[in-house]
């Protein structure tokens, strides 16, 4: 009997040893209907990101209990925890799922679908224009000298340039609102004179932009970890 006792002991003495060591996990996105390459995989404790490659495969360090958290453009958001079971298999499966958008249900008053466009003097809705794209089309539409001068002096190219400063700037804003400066210098480690560099930095990034309109919080945030890393290396480069 006391053998056994012995024997157990032991036994769950290598199992609590081997899941306090870190070792790469090999993954697998199950996803119907959708690419699974780029998408991204977080360690939430050990703070170790990777996107998924062609296929869906992934690579990542953690240790048994800790907690995976998966996020993509238009994917449900998903989290696995790294599990004994999953430990002694080459290959584990994550399964997720798209993100499908229900509208919700419009009600339409008497009267409230008369407009310009129903009555014909419209063919399209107009479009709303920000203050800079206004300015672009009076310089471009105003016909005659006017517009031939604005396109020589280069008035044109100018303001277009300001179109392009003006939705850089309500990026910036929109990351602002998502993330307190407290989450700059503590998580991603951003010295704090240097936010506003960095946010400037990401809003050059097509794929963040694309991402910060989606309002994928989730999936920002794992952008944001590796924009965080290519800035602070350029600064010591630098």
């Amino acid at each position: 009997m006391k053998k056994i006792y012995i024997l157990l002991f032991i036994a769950l003495s290598t199992v609590t040893a081997v899941g306090q060591f870190s070792k790469a996990w090999r993954g697998k996105v199950l996803l119907n209907a959708a690419d699974s390459e780029g998408i991204y995989v977080f360690n939430l404790k050990n703070k170790q990101a990777t996107t998924t490659q062609k296929g869906g495969y992934f690579i990542i360090d953690g240790t048994i209990g800790d907690t995976l958290a998966l996020s993509g453009f238009k994917i449900k958001a998903t989290k696995i925890a790294l599990t004994q079971q999953n430990y002694t298999k080459e290959l584990f499966f994550v399964k997720m799922d798209e993100q499908i958008t229900y509208l919700e249900e419009v009600k339409i008053n008497q009267y409230q679908n008369i407009n310009s466009l129903s009555l014909g003097i419209l063919q399209k809705p107009a479009k709303q224009y920000t203050l800079a794209e206004r300015r672009l089309f009076t310089a471009t539409s105003g016909g005659g000298i006017d517009g031939l001068l604005n396109l020589i002096s280069g008035r044109t190219k100018m303001l277009k340039k300001g179109i392009g400063i003006e939705k850089k700037e309500m990026a910036i804003e929109k990351i602002e609102n998502l993330f307190e400066e407290k989450y700059f210098v503590e998580t991603l480690k951003i010295p704090k004179e240097k936010i506003k560099g960095f946010e400037y930095y990401c809003v050059e990034d097509a794929k963040f932009n694309a991402v910060l309109k989606s309002k994928n919080k989730t999936m920002t945030k794992f952008l944001l970890i590796d924009l965080a890393r290519d800035f602070l290396i350029l600064q010591k480069e630098n």
